[in-house]
């Protein structure tokens, strides 16, 4: 099936980039899940860029990995008139370069009626009547219509579902958190439901809807699993005494928290080395890693603990657990940070 027929983006939008610019040099960049449509993507540019009297107009493809908007190749994107970013929206915490620009990507696909009502019935059945409704940057086209679907069931959608969740930033959940008996996540994958879990320490239910599966499924007893093998992460890090901590670069290096830690670990005599890249990977933590570390601390993307390196030899810990750790409360689970 073509990617026009999966996805739609306001052409409107890209038209009012061409016009701003007159751009010689264009950069598309797409999530990981999507680069295979970028080819559709520059064909559809450039036809655009013809629309409005763009001659001889140069579009490339950003090969790099793109998890979110939190981590762009600067070095890349420096090269290019105008970078065409799809499919998230703008990290709050980092201001991206102005040449780049954020383009929505919306799903067509949506779930379908039957399975809306078996959610229903499965919140009703539970009594999880008080519901936080989030998305993802994908479906906000959809949103409302499931808001729509449960309020007239008799279900309380107690926060406004547009604020779109991210890997790491749940702002609109924050504010309600201590109202919901439950959160419903519209998205692919478990990815984002299982991060909204981690943020609510496991104590309220946690349901995807999946549009493009067009299935819901309870993830709370995932997120529970979870949270118990982070403790044996921490239980395994208390007495460590040298720590490497990990940080990032463009919206993945943060400052204020590596001081944070490297602060509270001094106080408790805890040594710490800190190492920088754009993307950590198993490889280069071994090429990295040494008996003169005991734990690995990722500042970056808390979710590299979490999936990418949950095996590693050796504790690699999140910002969050890190803190637990230092300010001895262990009481809570702590996502991110």
């Amino acid at each position: 099936m073509e990617f026009k027929a999966l996805y739609s983006y306001s052409e409107k939008k890209v038209i009012n980039v061409l016009r701003a610019l007159r751009p010689k040099r264009i950069l598309i960049q797409l999530p990981e899940g999507l680069k295979r449509a970028s080819y559709e993507i520059v064909d559809s540019v450039l036809r655009l860029a013809r629309s409005v009297g763009l001659k001889d107009v140069e579009v490339n493809i950003d090969a790099s990995p793109i998890y979110g908007s939190c981590l762009i190749e600067l070095s890349v994107a420096k090269d290019y008139d105008a970078v065409l970013h799809f499919g998230h929206e703008e990290y709050p915490l980092w201001r991206p370069p102005k040449n780049l620009f954020f383009i929505d990507l919306y799903s067509t696909s949506r779930p379908s009626k039957e399975t809306i009502n078996r959610l229903l019935k499965f919140l009703r059945d539970n009594e999880l009547l008080n519901v936080a409704l989030l998305t993802t940057a994908q479906h906000k086209n959809i949103i409302n219509y499931v808001k729509a679907a449960l309020e007239a069931s008799g279900l309380n959608v107690v926060n406004n579902p547009e604020n779109i969740v991210l890997g790491c930033l749940f702002m609109e959940l924050d504010i309600v958190r201590e109202r919901i008996d439950a959160v419903v996540v519209v998205a692919g994958g478990r990815f984002h439901a299982i991060g909204t879990g981690l943020r609510v320490s496991g104590s309220r239910p946690v349901i995807r809807l999946d549009p493009y599966d067009d299935v819901f499924e309870d993830l709370t007893h995932e997120v529970h699993r979870i949270i118990s093998v982070r403790y044996g992460k921490i239980m395994r890090s208390l007495d460590a005494r040298n720590w490497l901590i990990v940080t990032g670069v463009a919206g993945q290096y943060r400052p204020y928290l590596l001081s944070r830690i490297t602060q509270l670990a001094r106080r408790r005599d805890v040594k710490t080395y800190v190492a920088r890249t754009a993307y950590v990977t198993r490889d280069n933590m071994l090429n990295l890693d040494s008996s003169s570390v005991d734990v690995i601390v990722v500042t970056s993307c808390p979710r590299i603990a979490i999936e990418d390196l949950s095996d590693y030899y050796k504790p690699v810990l999140t910002p969050g657990e890190a803190l637990m750790i230092l300010r001895n409360k262990l009481d809570s689970y702590i996502y991110p940070w």
